[in-house]
C-alpha cells in the first residue's frame, strides 16, 4: 500500500480459536487531495494468506446500518425457530 495510506491498529473480531478464516477490524486514511478518503478497512486471513480491503467512508457507514438490519433478522428467525 502506498505511503499516503495510514492504518490503525487493526482489532479482532469475535476470536474463539477455532475460526478458519480470522477477521480483523480497522480504519484507513489516505492523506490526498483537500478531503482525504478513509473509512473501515477489514482484514480478511487464512493461515499465512491476508487480504486487506479498505472500504469508504459512505460504504462503512451503510455496512453498519445493514449489519444490523441483518444480524436483528437472524435473531427474530432463532426466537421463532425456539
Amino acid at each position: 500500500m502506498s505511503s499516503g495510506l495510514h492504518l490503525s491498529g487493526l482489532v479482532d473480531a469475535a476470536v474463539r480459536g477455532d475460526e478458519v478464516i480470522k477477521v480483523r477490524l480497522g480504519l484507513w486514511r489516505m492523506d490526498v487531495g483537500p478531503t482525504p478518503p478513509s473509512g473501515l478497512l477489514l482484514e480478511l486471513s487464512a493461515g499465512a494468506d491476508v487480504e486487506r480491503w479498505p472500504i469508504d467512508l459512505a460504504q462503512s457507514r451503510s455496512l453498519v446500518d445493514l449489519s444490523g438490519r441483518l444480524l436483528a433478522g437472524l435473531d427474530s428467525e432463532a426466537t421463532r425457530a425456539a
